[in-house]
């Protein structure tokens, strides 16, 4: 008799009493789907970050320094960095593959700032390629990337970019020119002094400033005549107010 007592009581317990006219029952109420979904994807176990491709096999080494790329805290971005660009034949590979999945997080710019200091040639196009896609902040970064590879692909790469229809890719690769520092980038910026669009003739001027005035102070005085943007014309008479190096 206990027994049978005991289960009425927990079924009256567990059991909430129905509402009236067909309403559920008061103190229930059901999930629904997309709450069930959303446990459903809050209690699985989070996958793995992978940076290899199937054809690379793992290194466990590499895939530490690898997430360490994605840390909170900067000095530990940088230690990781170090490492990998210490280990080019170990870490290239994964560098890569983080390139290519081409997501907006630390892992990703890390990976292409390292790609463009280990100035390998085969990487040229994949970071041409991430600075020609434009729409983010991976566009500047491949091309600072380009700029930092010292080599004529490179170079080749920055130079073909200045044509393209997105104004973001034209204004990083622009920039990225007057970063490389190098003389054998200095014509292709003046030519875009005469761009239709004012947002890149300033950087053109960026750029030559970067690169030191001096050899275009002449290109930059016969523009300022014909200059139409007051911002242009400022940052133009301010560069060239610049005392001449010895």
């Amino acid at each position: 008799m206990y027994g049978m007592l005991t289960i009425a009581l927990l079924c009256l317990t567990a059991c909430p009493a129905p509402g009236r006219d067909g309403e559920p029952p008061r103190g229930r109420v059901e999930p629904s789907r997309s709450a069930i979904a959303a446990s459903a994807d809050a209690s699985a176990p989070s996958p793995p970050m992978n940076t290899t491709t199937d054809s690379t096999p793992s290194d466990p080494e590499v895939e530490a320094h690898m997430r360490g790329l994605a840390a909170e805290h900067e000095h530990e971005r940088a230690q990781a960095a170090q490492w990998l660009e210490a280990h080019p034949e170990r870490s290239r590979p994964a560098l890569r593959a983080v390139v290519e999945r081409a997501r907006a997080d630390n892992m990703t710019h890390g990976a292409i700032a390292i790609l463009g200091r280990l100035g390998r040639v085969e990487d040229v196009a994949l970071l041409r390629t991430r600075a020609a896609a434009g729409g983010s902040a991976l566009a500047w970064d491949a091309a600072q990337a380009l700029a930092a590879h010292k080599t004529p692909e490179a170079l080749a790469a920055l130079v073909s970019l200045l044509d393209a229809d997105d104004l973001e890719v034209v204004s990083a690769a622009v920039v990225a020119l007057g970063s490389r520092g190098q003389e054998d980038g200095r014509a292709h910026v003046e030519r875009m002094l005469t761009h239709a669009e004012a947002k890149i003739r300033y950087k053109a001027v960026f750029a030559l400033d970067r690169l030191g005035v001096d050899p275009s102070r002449a290109a930059l005085e016969a523009h300022r005549r014909d200059e139409r943007d007051p911002d242009v014309r400022t940052l133009i008479d301010r560069v060239l107010a610049k005392p001449s190096r010895p």
